[in-house]
């Protein structure tokens, strides 16, 4: 994300459109990635209510 657009509430207006896009086709799972690292977006998806459902490791050769 821009820097700039940061704390404006467009990740959460994203969120909830696509929460709704998916409600409206009767789907019953939303799931998103979220690099490890990324603590604001982990935040911001738990803020959302999602919670951890996964977890995968990697180890370079």
């Amino acid at each position: 994300m821009v820097p700039d657009a940061r704390g404006k509430g467009l990740g959460r207006a994203l969120m909830t459109a696509c929460e709704g896009w998916s409600r409206d086709r009767s789907h019953k799972l939303l799931m998103v990635g979220v690099l490890a690292h990324n603590r604001r977006a982990i935040r911001s998806f738990e803020g959302a209510g999602f919670s951890p459902y996964t977890l995968l490791l990697r180890r370079y050769l």
